[in-house]
């Protein structure tokens, strides 16, 4: 099962760094160097900063308050009952 997931990953990782020429870090250069690529680059990492941070504000009293709730309570949430 994990190879199904790391290959995927492991061929993107491969193919960004050998190009036609053999190794290259070029297409990571056109990332840094033209405003284009740069530009969708940082738009990516806004994008992804922003909803992590998001999450964490929602999911995290969320966690915290199911955390804390006592052993029959939690059984009662398990089994669907409402209090």
């Amino acid at each position: 099962m994990v190879a199904v997931f790391l290959s995927p990953l492991i061929f993107v990782a491969y193919t960004s760094v050998v190009g036609d020429q053999g190794f290259s870090l070029g297409y990571y250069w056109q990332i840094l160097t033209q405003p284009l690529y740069r530009h969708v680059a940082e738009n990516s990492f806004e994008i992804s900063i922003l909803a992590t941070a998001c999450t964490l504000v929602v999911a995290y009293p969320i966690a915290y308050h199911l955390a804390k709730r006592t052993a029959r309570q939690q059984a009662a949430d398990m089994q669907g009952e409402s209090r």
